[in-house]
């Protein structure tokens, strides 16, 4: 009755908090948090540790359906060298900061891990929509936030371990749980999502089963359940099954989000002079220090500025496996109660401080970007200004080189900017909100302007230039390209509404020409394997 009641308090001030939040437009998080702080005075702390923990342990089984480690080979390099020296730094300066302001050397540690580890829980969810259109800045973020969870996983589980020999053994095992993982992944599943018949509620539960078998294993070793957690999640990330668990998942997903989040404001008490101090620094480090490496080492990258800023912006926040080893390290008696609970608070203010700053990360960026010259704009005139260079981008560049129109592309990724000009192709590398981006292309004695990237804001950008005349952006929905259109963009791409045009010609095409069939898979093949190549 006493996990029924509690969570039933939970969901009521969630829910009473997130109408009065969204009524105002605040973003969600901040409301379970908010929630959490109130029905905390009502529930027994030690339910709310084991609360958290399943809530952390669901959520990372999610986290590790989407894990795609085939995602982090385009910005792997970037994203294992921008972490390095991430979670080096500032958990090194951490580290020594606990010290020196009075902590022993365990909780000096927690602190420095607690400094240097980014919540994927909160970040990907921020930037799922830059993640799902393929954006450079959601792309490189997504990399760090998984090189940090995988790291995180391993430090949970040495951190607690008394010997070397202890220590070898647990991250002997750690790996040996995500290779299972990764076998059934790539072995296992498809077996598994046949004999289901590819049913969506089989499906969900094949991958429950996994999850409880998973943090069962993990349990029986003695190693924490979140790993188990991730490994179940990772075991069924394997294309397209993950996507159908996600969408069959997502009303649970939400209902451990709420568990998790209101848990945690409820974790919070009065600080003490003490906690308040570290709880302090350490929102520092996390939200002004970790974002400002982070930036300044992409741009030591070649990084633009605004793809740097963005990208930090998302990895502002304590971990939730931060939090995870505070909890254990509190339940074992090997942290001070002053320690935890400067976790505790500094993730609640990271966490409610980063949906603010992802909210207004465009003002954010304006304010502090740096100033830039235009010394040597392009010297080409009467061409079309392609903005991105990914994949609609490439076909675009293709079509247009082959009608034997003149382009300059615009990307803010640097390496496909040196490829371009490699091949004699006039390029611009820079951030397409900024004025000094378009001088340099030279635009207002360009003829045309084509955008493939699927952002709202680009396109507003592009429509308000007042040269050249005529523009084609890309909308999200067709509610959007009315309002492109309507304010004198020539065209505007709905990819909806596109691909359906483009099924109906080639439904036509098969049944009224026999060779159409054959044709029409061969192009297609040609197609998708000029893709995987490029």
């Amino acid at each position: 009755m006493e996990i029924i009641s509690t969570l039933t308090l939970i969901f009521v001030a969630a829910s009473i908090t997130l109408l009065i939040f969204d009524r105002f437009n605040h973003p969600a998080i901040p409301a379970y948090i908010f929630a959490g702080l109130i029905a905390g005075q009502l529930i027994e702390s030690n339910s709310l540790l084991e609360l958290s923990q399943i809530g952390i342990a669901f959520l990372v089984f999610i986290f590790g359906l989407k894990f795609d480690p085939k995602r982090l080979i385009s910005e792997s390099k970037v994203g294992a060298n921008t972490t390095t020296i991430q979670v080096l730094g500032t958990g090194l300066i951490a580290y020594s900061t606990g010290l020196l302001i009075g902590f022993n050397s365990i909780d000096s540690v927690i602190f420095g891990i607690s400094a240097g580890l980014s919540s994927s829980l909160v970040g990907l969810d921020l930037a799922e929509k830059e993640i799902q259109f393929e954006l450079l800045h959601g792309r490189i973020s997504e990399t760090m936030h998984m090189i940090q969870d995988v790291l995180g996983l391993f430090l949970l589980s040495v951190v607690f371990a008394a010997t070397v020999d202890s220590a070898l053994y647990s991250i002997g095992i750690t790996t040996l749980i995500l290779s299972i993982a990764l076998f059934v992944r790539e072995f296992v599943f498809d077996f598994i999502a046949d004999q289901a018949d590819y049913s969506s509620e089989l499906l969900m539960l094949a991958g429950l089963t996994s999850l409880v078998g998973f943090i069962a294993f993990t349990q029986y070793l003695e190693v924490p359940m979140v790993i188990g957690a991730f490994a179940a999640g990772l075991s069924a990330a394997k294309f397209p099954y993950n996507m159908e668990l996600l969408d069959t998942m997502g009303s649970i997903k939400d209902f451990f989000s709420a568990i998790f989040f209101v848990t945690l404001g409820a974790l919070v008490t009065v600080p003490s002079l003490e906690v308040l101090t570290a709880s302090t620094l350490l929102v520092v480090f996390t939200s002004i220090i970790n974002p400002w490496i982070i930036y300044k080492a992409l741009r030591l990258q070649n990084y633009d500025p605004r793809t740097s800023m963005l990208t930090a912006l998302t990895l502002d926040q304590v971990s939730e496996i931060s939090l995870i080893i505070a909890i254990q390290a509190f339940l074992i008696g090997a942290v001070s109660n002053a320690m935890f609970q400067s976790v505790v608070i500094a993730a609640v203010t990271t966490m409610t401080i980063s949906s603010y700053t992802k909210k207004h990360e465009e003002e954010i960026y304006q304010k502090l970007k740096p100033e830039k010259k235009v010394e040597n704009p392009l010297n080409i005139e009467d061409h079309v200004v392609l903005v991105g260079h990914h994949i609609q981008g490439q076909r675009v560049l293709e079509h247009l080189q082959e009608e034997g129109v003149k382009v300059a592309v615009i990307d803010n990724d640097p390496e496909k900017i040196s490829e371009l000009k490699e091949k004699n192709i006039p390029a611009v590398y820079g951030d397409i909100m900024d004025q000094e981006t378009w001088i340099e292309a030279n635009y207002t004695e360009a003829s045309l302007i084509v955008s493939t990237v699927p952002s709202q804001k680009v396109s507003e950008k592009i429509i308000s230039l007042e040269e050249p005349e005529d523009k084609i952006v890309r909308a999200q929905t067709p509610w959007e390209a009315v309002e492109y259109l309507e304010n004198g963009a020539l065209h505007a791409v709905v990819p909806d509404i596109a691909s359906s045009e483009l099924l109906v010609d080639h439904l036509h095409g098969i049944m009224n020409d026999e060779n159409y069939r054959n044709e029409l898979r061969r192009k297609s093949l040609l197609e998708i394997r000029d893709y995987l190549n490029s």
